[in-house]
């Protein structure tokens, strides 16, 4: 994919090429003239070059208590740079909605997410908590009830409450949806029941109709209570497929084309708001969820590292009466994490949390710093990251560690770690003091049925198999990891035969790193060939060997149900190596269970037990308890 993040495809480009996928079925196609009249008029709207705002301290114009008993709209752009929308100085955007909301309102210029992923960065979101307190750092994983959401608190306070979101990452099985009276989100027809499929996400219109149907309807009830509604957008969402694409201004650009989308959409709310004389007691809050790497610090997607491309967020707050100008400001580092403990200040909601953010109308504290963290490089055998970010500098804590000077140095250029002694370790205690109780826990496990491992795969998010120990740094094999995410596109879309050429070749490339073997192997699974899949493994972990490649070796030998083999494989090559890999002794006893060797296998299940049973949990539980009632019937 080239590096402009509007540059298409040709039309008739091979989806066995990197970056290729199906396309998708065209969308909207009975809103297309209502939007390009719509779009007629947007040269009109976009902002002047020169920035109209005004520098402000928030103190002095969020007001506590300013908005009490307004309504709380609360928007949310998936995927969607800041960079990339007008009133942050776009000059070629298309978001005159958005840029609206700036003319009312408080924009922060530097607001950053803690996680660059949806479910983990919402999560944050909605209860202004960090993600090592809230156990979700990867989509895919839980949102315990033990945490307090936005929408809990609201609704205790007399709300009716509504989310209406995009994307299978956000689906109320992952807990999101805690202490909302409405939880919107499906698909239609089969593609609900593809969920292999990137098409698991409900575009813009979809999402817009149905948060008018529920205004429409609450109105017709008279329900007299103030409404919180959540209107999350997916479409900036790889893959960037818009139907505006053929629109004067956006062709070849479809980034900007699913930007300008979602945009369009949230004027349809907007405009029904105002129709219902609501808009004036609306506070509505904009956020972008993160960025977008476009190779600029060669990550193509997003959830690989930590720079500015994906952290930095756009958070706005707006409302005609509360804000009769358009402020900014720019001397202080905000974070995602802070919307919560702000909203609720405005609208005048008490409450006895304590956030790990902060009022947006905190004093400016030049040091100041938020958490940063993703743990998705886990999933492509790569080690996590955490870190800190100032308004100033970052702090990047990773097996080649990172620090650098924002302000001389905003493009992340000069890795100044082994210069700026004072700094780095002031920032590495810092952490430490944040994560301290954290260290060894395993990610999450999220518990995930196969379909929706499947779906998650086809957004490019799926969970660790081990732990952190050891793994290399991800900008070793970030351009693989690119690779590594065409190949899963492609796998989503049915294209399997293409996906494994594409694989063969990188793990031809790949000289030690696993994960491409992992993912040849996993291809040749899907097309039903297991005796390749073995085969590959196994001259994975005869020129690499270690517990995990004939871990990964045996696994797929329990595939071919040849239990005896993986039964000696796994004593004589995993556990000989690492007695205390919880994973292989279970598996013994997985094995032993088809065997019928009911004792053993109990026993086997019962050491899974004693060296690793937090990480293993449910799938343990379950083994033990099919052996001992074998033994003991």
């Amino acid at each position: 994919m080239p590096s402009d993040p509007n540059a298409t495809e040709p039309a008739a480009a091979s989806p066995d090429a990197p970056g290729g996928r199906a396309p998708r079925p065209a969308r909207w196609p009975y809103a297309l003239v209502i939007l390009a009249i719509v779009f007629a008029g947007w040269g009109m709207l976009k902002p002047d070059s020169d920035d109209p705002s005004k520098a402000v301290d928030p103190a002095d114009v969020l007001l506590p208590g300013s908005a009490k008993g307004f309504n709380l709209l609360f928007v949310t752009f998936d995927t969607t740079r800041p960079d990339h929308l007008g009133c942050y100085g776009y000059a070629d955007a298309h978001t005159p909605t958005v840029d609206s909301l700036a003319a009312h309102g408080v924009r922060f210029d530097d607001a950053v997410t803690s996680v660059p992923l949806t479910l983990p960065s919402h999560s944050v979101m909605m209860t202004g908590e960090y993600p090592f307190k809230l156990g979700v750092h990867d989509n895919g994983q839980h949102l315990s009830g033990r945490n307090v959401t936005l929408a809990e608190v609201l609704s205790t306070n007399g709300y009716a409450t509504a989310a209406f979101v995009g994307a299978f990452v956000l689906d109320q099985r992952w807990g999101i949806d805690q202490g909302f009276d409405v939880y919107d989100f499906h698909v239609k027809g089969a593609n609900r029941i593809a969920l292999d499929s990137i098409v698991a996400e409900r575009p813009a219109d979809a999402v817009s109709n149905s948060a008018l149907r529920w205004l429409k309807e609450r109105s017709a009830a008279q329900d007299k209570r103030p409404f919180f509604m959540w209107l999350h957008y997916f479409d900036p969402h790889y893959p960037y497929e818009s139907p505006l694409i053929s629109l004067p201004g956006l062709e070849n650009r479809p980034y900007d084309a699913e930007i300008a989308m979602a945009d369009a959409q949230l004027k349809r709310v907007l405009d029904q708001l105002d129709e219902q004389k609501l808009l004036d007691d609306t506070l509505v809050v904009f956020v972008t969820d993160h960025g977008e790497g476009f190779f600029e610090k060669d990550e193509a997607y997003h959830g690989i590292f930590l720079y500015e491309t994906t952290l930095h967020t756009a958070i706005m707050l707006s409302n005609p009466r509360l804000f009769t100008q358009p402020y900014r400001v720019d001397d202080r580092v905000v974070g995602t994490v802070d919307l919560m403990p702000t909203i609720l200040e405005l609208l005048d909601i008490r409450s006895n949390i304590d956030f790990a953010g902060r009022s947006l109308r905190a004093p400016r504290d030049p040091d100041r710093a938020v958490y940063i963290e993703t743990e998705f490089p886990l999933a492509n055998g790569c080690a996590a990251l955490y870190g800190l970010r100032r308004h100033h500098d970052k702090f990047i804590s990773a097996p080649e560690s990172e620090y650098y000077d924002l302000e001389r140095d905003p493009g992340e250029t000069d890795n100044l770690y082994d210069e700026a002694e004072p700094a780095v370790a002031a920032l590495k205690a810092q952490l430490r003091g944040l994560l301290e109780g954290t260290a060894g826990r395993q990610p999450t496990e999220p518990g995930l049925t196969p379909e929706e491992q499947r779906a998650l795969g086809a957004l490019g998010y799926t969970g660790a198999k081990y732990g952190r120990e050891g793994l290399p740094d991800p900008k070793e094999h970030i351009h693989v990891i690119n690779q590594i995410t065409d190949v899963m596109r492609l796998k989503a879309h049915g294209q399997i035969e293409e996906a494994l050429k594409l694989a063969e070749e990188i793990a031809a490339e790949s000289e030690s790193w696993n994960v491409p073997v992992m993912k040849q192997a996993e291809l040749y699974e899907a097309l039903g060939r297991l005796n390749d899949s073995a085969r590959v493994l196994l001259d994975y972990a005869r020129k690499f060997p270690s517990d995990k490649s004939y871990y990964d070796y045996a696994i797929a030998l329990f595939k071919l149900e040849r239990y005896d083999d993986c039964l000696n494989i796994l004593k004589s090559e995993v556990i000989s190596r690492d007695p205390k890999l919880g994973a292989a002794h279970l598996m013994c006893g997985k094995c032993l269970l088809k065997l019928q060797r009911y004792p053993d296998a109990l026993a086997a299940c019962e050491q899974a037990q004693r060296v690793d049973a937090e990480r293993l949990g449910n799938d343990l539980v379950e083994c033990l308890n099919i052996a001992r009632e074998k033994v003991q019937p």
